[in-house]
């Protein structure tokens, strides 16, 4: 995977030079503030991504303890004066646990005081994903790929071929598309990372909070939606996403206020955390019911795109339509049997 660009509009971009601003004599770059006095020695790192892919790194030792609120803030100015500029930060607290941050569409030069934090959201099989707060104050989630997985390139080209689709057929916007992507150095090799706009529960978390049956009034607009996002991935993506199923449909936030709610209670009381070994293990955020929001097909990690018929075995067990149990060859319609089939299931245990 290329680590000179993202997922913008129209496809791939290149990284614009990032260059540390020194400012006067006896001023650091950057300095950390512990709201807390405690004792215990942490590193923090931070990592800024160049135009020619090099990391130049800026260490400083700090004091951090588990459980007590931080900020980081730094200055950073852009070279060039045309185009945008792309900031990767990496904030390692100990334990080989690093998190990333990265701001981007940074137009013409710029300098300003940039406050960043760190909110920690939920584990997911292939990797982790955590929501940030941008120099540009925009929330974004970031998902990132164990080193190595199967998914994380199959991911990063379907999604980099769904950005670069110019369309206002209306299902568009009921596909999580990326908003920007970026390798992070790990002790066993790069990490894929995707960008994302944040979206809220799956239906998956729904089910669960409410016992098994899903309230009646996420049902219809949940099937509408997902019919429009899938002739958009059918008709004109020419995607199959194979993987159909309640964790990978997902509600957007509907009431952008509630992630605000989220950093302000991760300051006031931080995500409890155990130490296994070399890694740090975080309970997950929860967040309220939501009262609604539109249903956004995700998670292309097996998806596949072009002109059909395709051969080989995917789908869930659960929802896994004839072709696959038969071994012969498939398209975009065992997207529409399993949609069914979840359809049908989420029909029955609201009933």
């Amino acid at each position: 995977m290329p680590n000179d660009g993202g997922f913008e509009s129209g496809g791939m971009s290149s990284w614009v030079p990032t260059q540390f601003d020194t400012g006067p004599a006896g001023n650091a770059d950057i300095s950390v503030t512990n709201e807390k006095a405690h004792s215990g020695d942490y590193s923090l790192r931070l990592d800024f991504n160049n135009l020619a892919g090099a990391y130049a790194r800026w260490v400083q030792d700090v004091k951090l303890v588990p459980g007590a609120s931080y900020q980081v803030s730094f200055w950073w100015y852009s070279a060039n004066n045309v185009g945008t500029t792309a900031l990767i930060v990496g904030i390692d607290v100990g334990g080989g646990s690093t998190y990333v941050l990265r701001n981007t569409n940074v137009a013409g030069v710029s300098k300003e005081w940039v406050h960043q934090t760190v909110n920690f959201v939920a584990p997911v099989s292939v990797g982790q994903v955590f929501i940030t707060l941008s120099g540009k104050h925009k929330y974004v989630t970031v998902k990132i790929y164990e080193t190595g997985h199967r998914q994380s390139l199959n991911e990063f080209k379907v999604l980099e071929h769904l950005g670069a689709i110019t369309s206002d057929h209306r299902g568009r916007r009921l596909v999580r598309l990326a908003l920007g992507s970026f390798e992070q150095p790990g002790n066993k090799g790069p990490h894929v990372c995707i960008v994302h706009e944040p979206l809220g529960l799956s239906l998956a978390n729904i089910r669960q909070m409410v016992g098994g049956k899903l309230p009646g009034f996420y049902l219809k607009p949940m099937v509408y939606g997902m019919l429009f996002g899938l002739d958009f991935l059918h008709s004109v993506a020419h995607v199959v996403h194979t993987d159909l199923q309640e964790g990978n449909v997902m509600l957007s936030i509907k009431d952008p206020t509630m992630l605000d709610k989220a950093v302000e209670e991760e300051w006031s009381s931080p995500t409890p955390y155990k130490v296994c070994g070399h890694n740090q293990l975080y309970f997950s955020a929860e967040f309220e019911l939501p009262d609604g929001g539109n249903p956004i097909i995700s998670d292309f990690g097996d998806a596949q795109f072009g002109e059909p018929p395709f051969r080989g075995e995917v789908m869930p067990d659960l929802y896994r339509a004839p072709e696959i149990v038969l071994g012969i060859a498939w398209d975009e319609k065992i997207d529409i049997w399993s949609f069914g089939l979840m359809s049908q299931a989420l029909r029955i245990l609201l009933e």
